[in-house]
């Protein structure tokens, strides 16, 4: 019996650990800059765009949107940021003009693509992975 308690006191003592604290080096507002220039191929071209809008790291994971949710065009990018500095961020959005879009699709179309990122310090950058080209710039505020 006396052994039985022992064991039991051993397992609450290993649960009792403190769980590891979340990665806060990059926590904080960024403001975040979107350029992809002309993409030209077999389907037709796609104009070149700019986009500026706000992110929030917190707890070590970004998010930011531009415009307003769901209405075209719309883009959401959110990721972890591992303590190194690297991120593969998710934009997942909705099409606007279609002058703008690979194929010239119709405003409203959802797409997702990885954004592959570098932060170090008070900056980043990052790029499409796929599709056109597509350039991230990330300067904390």
């Amino acid at each position: 019996m006396l052994l039985l308690l022992c064991a039991s006191s051993l397992v609450f003592a290993q649960d009792a650990r403190p769980a590891a604290q979340p990665d806060r080096s990059f926590d904080g507002t960024w403001a975040v800059t979107l350029v992809c220039p002309a993409h030209k191929d077999e389907h037709g071209t796609a104009l070149a765009f700019m986009a500026h809008f706000m992110a929030q790291v917190k707890d070590g994971v970004m998010h930011g949107e531009y415009h307003t949710k769901e209405t075209p065009p719309w883009l959401s990018l959110e990721g972890k940021i591992q303590p190194d500095g690297s991120a593969d961020l998710i934009a997942n959005g909705i099409t606007g003009q279609p002058a703008y879009s690979l194929q010239n699709v119709s405003a409203g179309t959802p797409f997702t693509y990885h954004v592959k990122t570098r932060f170090e310090g008070s900056g980043g950058t990052g790029s499409r992975i796929g599709g056109r080209v597509c350039n991230y710039s990330f300067d904390k505020r």
